[in-house]
């Protein structure tokens, strides 16, 4: 245990007993505690949302994108 969790001992810990109690978990819990599981696709769109820490709708903008047009400003090119 490191010496800052405590204070140097100025602060201890509280003992196992008073703060510890056994939980016990039925088989019924266990079946209902995942609702939904995300598809490949939700998960592979959060990881690269959380690398880029973009937190915008990601179809906005990829229908932004999908706008531009690939020509010229101002017709230059005609």
């Amino acid at each position: 245990l490191h010496p800052w969790v405590t204070k140097s001992g100025e602060e201890p810990l509280p003992s196992e007993e008073e703060h510890c109690s056994v939980v016990e978990v039925t088989e019924e819990e266990v079946k209902n505690s995942v609702k939904l599981i995300p598809s490949w696709t939700t998960v592979i769109l959060v990881k690269s949302m959380l690398r880029k820490r973009s937190f915008g709708n990601p179809f906005e903008h990829q229908a932004r994108r999908e706008e531009r047009s690939m020509s010229a400003p101002g017709n230059l090119l005609s």
